[in-house]
């Protein structure tokens, strides 16, 4: 572990910084977190994975690979959250099973309620 103090005036800042641990969060933890889900995305996502050596913290751009449709870059914390490669979010439509004159109720209810 190595310790680094910076001064600013009076204020001393302590960081340290673990190999593969950033922000209290390990690369096996993330990984884990997108693959199985937890608390904030419950839904697994096995399908995708991180490149190790891209990552340097949480909230700094890494590149992430989709078993379907490849290499794309995002914020680890955003991936981690529900993000998703771009070209699987445009494929991402959940269908429901609504007749026409519930489809009309609705769009009455949420539109003309304003008025």
């Amino acid at each position: 572990m190595k310790l680094h103090v910076v001064h600013f005036g009076f204020i001393i800042l302590q960081t340290s910084c673990v190999s593969g641990m950033l922000m209290g969060i390990t690369i096996d933890q993330l990984e884990q977190r997108i693959h199985l889900g937890w608390e904030k995305h419950s839904t697994p996502r096995p399908y995708i994975s991180l490149k190790r050596e891209t990552y340097t913290k949480l909230k700094a751009i890494a590149v992430f690979i989709d078993e379907e449709f490849g290499e794309w870059e995002a914020i680890p914390d955003g991936v981690m959250r529900g993000g998703m490669h771009p070209k699987r979010r445009q494929n991402d439509y959940s269908t429901i099973d609504v007749s026409k004159e519930e489809f009309y109720e609705l769009y009455i209810v949420q539109n003309l309620s304003l008025i």
